[in-house]
């Protein structure tokens, strides 16, 4: 079994586990030369001794890694420990999972499950575009990730990763055994519940399904027997939501219909269709355009809705479109799968992209996105290095390329290439090393005009956290905290922190601060009391000074 202090393939300590399942643990675990802490994936022991399901996580997890979106946990390395069999190295997400936010709300606000369904949406186009289908959504598998400006992701967790078949079910096949259900039962749809063959359309029903708890408040299949919950989805009547729950919007019956459909001909045909019409349905597509969808730079332009996609779009101040307009271009798009997710795949013979590094005399390559994006934040890749990859016409800094990535300071007196990849010579098809010439700025438009000086970035509006006795929420943005205090949701006796601040401050003090930053739209106020109308709670930041002292001379610089 795992044990911590455990070294696992030569690279990962195992730190403290995180969960257990029926078919893997989570450990946080630090790289033994980067330092960092990822969330590393054990197959149950009790697995190892079937060569199926080890060759299916294997195979599986490969498969995962190459679905690159902000709106799919990461994953980083898979490889075999000779003890403890194959693990998976992913991001580790601090947060809390859509079941978490379900237990504690209930019922989400509309413009919360649209923008949370859009995102997921996105993550789950990118793996139908690949051949993957997840089979298991549900809230467990929805993560939601707030940042340090406050903004929430929804990621999608499990892309197939660890779900071989219980070992009573598993045979010498290579494919899942006819009538093998894999999923959760409640979220399964028809098809999937019958053990017949499914398709990205059933992942589609298992949104219609969270969305129907979401707004409903409890699931429209549940029971104790599991049999019954089979009846329910594949012959009963079908619920009605407003039969349930009068205060769904109008029209969320005839979308619930549709989304499941029994039928998967008669459903939306795609993700980003579903969640568009349901944020049509719950009057969000202005927030669905701006905030529910920023561009991502690893995603191809064809999945950014255009105007004719969602209605009457308009303008936001909170898009991002400006931060990326003369970014990079994002890697080559990565070669769809044409074939069944069961199926065998040679991963081995599979294009992927590579990357070449260069620091002077030194070249390196070829390495993966992911390992170069590692790099380049633990401080091994100069921000003045060179990156080129097939299908780039130009060598280009890593400092460009990496413009939003976090990055801690270099410590190396001479740059050492040598712990990103392997030496290599210039590769044949790669054009002259030069750094790429700026690009010339860009016509003005409604977009880049919020943008005072051409090609700078405003400042970064700050977050706080907030302590109202044992309650603190956070991180607020500062808009939001300025919105709260502007329609007194937030007491006088709440005190606030920030990072670089060595005591906390009573908010009124900020007052005169916050007036620089533009108040947060009235609609984002949480339906909560007292300091939760601004954000949600959190377990106090462990920079952050003792509430026992409070003053004026806590602000830095």
């Amino acid at each position: 079994m795992p044990e911590a202090g455990q070294i696992v393939g030569g690279r990962y300590r195992l730190v403290r586990p995180l969960g257990e399942g029926g078919m893997a643990t989570v450990w946080a675990a630090e790289h033994l030369t980067m330092g960092n802490i990822v969330a590393l994936k054990l197959i149950s022991q009790e697995l190892l001794q079937y060569d199926v399901a080890i060759a299916r996580f294997n195979r599986e997890a490969r498969a995962a890694a190459k679905l690159r979106s902000p709106y799919v946990v990461q994953l980083f390395d898979h490889d075999v420990d000779p003890v403890l069999g194959p693990y998976i190295a992913m991001e580790l997400l601090e947060g809390e999972s859509l079941a978490d936010r379900l237990d504690r709300e209930r019922i989400l606000p509309r413009t919360d499950l649209c923008r949370i369904l859009l995102q997921v949406g996105k993550g789950l186009a990118r793996a139908h575009a690949a051949g993957i289908v997840h089979r298991d959504i549900k809230p467990e598998n929805i993560f939601l990730v707030v940042d340090d400006d406050g903004e929430e992701t929804a990621k999608v967790l499990d892309f197939g990763v660890a779900k071989a078949d219980s070992p009573l079910s598993i045979g010498a096949g290579k494919k899942t055994a006819a009538g093998t259900l894999l999923g959760t039962l409640n979220y399964m749809s028809p098809e999937q519940a019958q053990g017949r063959e499914v398709s990205h359309l059933s992942d589609l029903w298992s949104l219609g399904v969270i969305a129907f708890e979401a707004l409903v408040g409890r699931r429209p299949f549940e029971d104790e027997a599991p049999g019954a919950i089979v009846l329910q989805i594949c012959a009963q009547p079908m619920p009605v939501p407003s039969a349930v729950n009068p205060s769904v919007p109008p029209g969320f019956d005839q979308w619930f219909a549709q989304a499941c459909n029994r039928d998967p001909a008669k459903r939306f045909g795609s993700p980003q269709e579903l969640a568009q019409s349901l944020a049509h349905v719950c009057d969000a597509d202005e927030l669905s355009l701006d905030d529910m969808l920023p561009v991502s730079l690893d995603e191809p332009d064809s999945q950014v809705p255009t105007s004719k996609q969602v209605a009457s779009p308009q303008p936001s101040s909170k898009r991002r479109v400006l931060q990326l307009v003369d970014s990079t271009a994002p890697p080559p798009p990565l070669a769809s799968e044409s074939e069944e997710f069961d199926l065998e795949v040679d991963f081995e013979t599979e294009a992927e992209p590579e990357y070449f590094v260069t620091h002077g005399p030194s070249m390196v390559g070829p390495v993966t996105f992911e390992a170069l994006r590692s790099s380049y934040r633990a401080g091994n890749v100069p921000a003045e290095a060179l990156l080129w990859t097939a299908g780039w016409p130009a060598w280009r800094a890593a400092a460009e390329v990496f413009r939003h990535e976090p990055r801690q300071p270099h410590k190396q007196t001479v740059p050492n290439l040598a712990l990103v990849g392997p030496r290599a010579l210039v590769p044949p098809a790669a054009p002259p090393i030069a750094p790429r010439k700026p690009q010339p700025a860009h016509p003005a438009s409604p977009v880049t005009s919020v943008r005072a000086t051409p090609g700078k970035l405003p400042p970064k509006e700050p977050s706080f956290y907030l302590s109202d006795g044992a309650l603190v929420v956070g991180p607020v943005r500062a808009g939001m905290l300025r919105r709260g205090l502007d329609e007194s949701r937030v007491p006088d006796g709440t005190m606030a922190w920030t990072d670089g601040w060595d005591e906390w401050r009573p908010v009124a003090e900020l007052r005169a601060e916050l007036e620089a930053w533009k108040p947060a739209p009235v609609g984002l106020l949480r339906n909560r009391s007292g300091i939760e109308c601004v954000g949600m709670k959190t377990r106090m930041p462990p920079k952050a000074p003792s509430l026992s002292t409070a003053g004026t001379g806590g602000r830095s610089g």
